[in-house]
């Protein structure tokens, strides 16, 4: 019988272990992108990001990731302020192909989510929409009745899928054929006037 798959090295050291590589974005930050729209604030070191006059407009309250989402990357957020006002107008989420960094100005005057159509798919409400257009109306996610402290989150799966994340809990795919190299993005919108970004390697209380 051959033991030696249990023998100890000769010279008394124990074999080297074969060690996880862990995937290319564990350890690397995400946080909020400087450039955001006009009625809209990154504060925190990029962290956090709240809506200017929030009582004036529920709109240009747009604020993107950094960088692009890796595969299997959960961008959350938690919501951090809301008010009574504009109810009705919802609190958005989503992912897009349009970098901040080459934001132009006219960029700027973006209101919603909506107009962002160039590949972008996004939530609002219970709803989930494609460069503009609604493809499921009842998703099982409902963002107008978020509360303080809700996390909110977006991942594309490597094969393609976006889900959507309610307080950790995956509700499920929701688009398919998402491309690579995308922002996550979240829309400041209505009643919902503050949020930060969660760090994945940061323990959440639950």
């Amino acid at each position: 019988m051959d033991n030696s798959k249990s023998r100890p090295a000769r010279n008394g050291a124990n074999p080297p272990l074969r060690v996880a590589i862990p995937p290319p974005h564990l350890g690397e930050e995400l946080y909020f992108h400087e450039k955001c729209g006009r009625n809209a604030v990154v504060i925190n070191n990029g962290h956090s990001a709240h809506r200017k006059e929030p009582y004036d407009t529920p709109y240009h309250g747009l604020v993107f990731s950094h960088r692009f989402l890796f595969d299997n990357e959960l961008f959350e957020v938690t919501v951090d302020e809301i008010i009574s006002k504009w109810s009705g107008y919802t609190f958005g989420i989503g992912v897009t192909a349009q970098n901040p960094a080459i934001k132009d100005d006219d960029e700027d005057n973006l209101e919603w989510l909506h107009d962002t159509l160039a590949c972008s798919w996004y939530s609002y409400g219970n709803s989930v929409y494609e460069n503009g257009a609604n493809i499921i109306e009842e998703y099982g996610i409902d963002l107008a009745n978020v509360k303080e402290g809700d996390r909110v989150g977006v991942m594309r799966k490597d094969n393609g899928t976006l889900h959507f994340f309610l307080n950790g809990m995956d509700k499920g795919p929701s688009a398919t054929d998402v491309p690579t190299d995308v922002f996550g993005v979240i829309d400041l919108g209505g009643c919902c006037v503050r949020a930060s970004v969660i760090d994945p390697l940061t323990p959440v209380s639950r």
